[in-house]
């Protein structure tokens, strides 16, 4: 296999992986912060780990999915229910020791940035009083399209979360108010214009790659549905 393609297949696995933790969360009734969570622990972790074999792949996953519920969810997660989720393939106890490891690459730094607390922060920002609670649904699951795919993914939680507003605000038509909300929030990041704008597109791109033509029309169709249901 050359470098190339065995790119391509680690990147192929990755996606299923990360989709596959974002489809359990939401199972979980945990928040969009906690899957993203877990998805960036897996990258983090990744830096210095590599593995093509999918079913330790999806170990490592789980028990940063684990770690991520630890840290936010009321009801956490165990190293039992990581083992059952992955068909027994590793003991409780093997999970222990690898979830020590995952936070020893992290240096027992749990509170990294994701998308949906930008999300949350640059809206906030803009109108501190106006209840958004339907957007930042919208703007999560545009934002969860980002994080399986390693080309999405790597311009970061606060680019995305920008970008996931903007497509958010022009499923609504209301880009004249798009345009003077990132106006506003630009200043107060380091992120240009230009990206979020490529961004964004990019996304559209995505989505219409995963489901269809229409999946971008409307907040009803399937492929919208299907995005905010992970």
């Amino acid at each position: 296999m050359n470098a190339l393609s065995e790119a391509s297949t680690t990147s192929n696995l990755r996606s299923k992986t990360l989709t596959w933790v974002l489809e359990i969360a939401h199972l979980q009734q945990f928040s969009v912060h906690s899957a993203q969570l877990a998805c960036a622990y897996f990258d983090l972790f990744s830096l210095k780990w590599g593995n093509s074999d999918a079913a330790v792949v999806r170990v490592v996953a789980a028990t940063c999915l684990m770690l991520a519920s630890k840290f936010l969810e009321v009801h956490a997660l165990t190293p039992d229910w990581v083992s059952e989720v992955c068909s027994r393939k590793v003991s409780a106890e093997e999970i222990q020791s690898l979830e020590l490891g995952i936070l020893d690459q992290l240096d027992y730094n749990l509170d990294q940035p994701t998308a949906a607390e930008a999300i949350r922060l640059v809206l906030g920002l803009t109108a501190p009083d106006h209840d958004f609670t339907q957007l930042i649904a919208e703007s999560d699951a545009y934002a969860n399209v980002c994080y399986p795919s390693l080309k999405l993914a790597l311009y970061g939680p606060v680019a995305i979360g920008l970008a996931a507003v903007c497509c958010a605000l022009e499923q609504r038509s209301l880009y004249e108010f798009r345009d003077q909300w990132l106006g506003l929030v630009l200043k107060k990041t380091a992120v240009k214009r230009g990206t979020v704008q490529e961004l964004s597109s990019k996304i559209k791109v995505q989505l219409k790659d995963m489901y269809g033509s229409d999946a971008e029309t409307e907040c009803g169709s399937p492929g919208l549905e299907r995005t905010l249901s992970v």
